[in-house]
């Protein structure tokens, strides 16, 4: 983490500054969006998954995106939402056919 990203962080962390926080995300946001839709979710689902990680980083600051870099945190924190919810939608899918073979 550069360090104009790592004085915004200590910002947000220390001072619950949320224009740091918001300085901070926002030139990966469309990385962390299309690396949601690389995983198959639609842009709606997309977003959602972007939105819960960023909602992980900001209730849960902790020190490891400044060890590994936001971009990198950011990439594997949607990258393992994105797949919960693939995972989530095909169950979802698998339990509506069940229900509707039955009738």
């Amino acid at each position: 983490m550069n360090e104009a990203d790592r004085n915004l962080w200590n910002g947000w962390r220390e001072l619950q500054d949320g224009h740091a926080f918001e300085t901070l995300v926002q030139p990966h946001l469309r990385f962390a969006h299309d690396i949601a839709r690389r995983w198959g979710c639609s842009d709606a689902d997309a977003d959602d998954v972007v939105q819960d990680a960023l909602a992980r980083l900001a209730q849960e600051p902790s020190t490891r995106p400044v060890e590994v870099g936001l971009r990198a945190w950011l990439g594997r924190e949607v990258s393992l939402r994105a797949r919960m919810q693939r995972r989530s939608e095909g169950r979802r899918h698998r339990r509506e056919r069940k229900v509707g073979a039955r009738r």
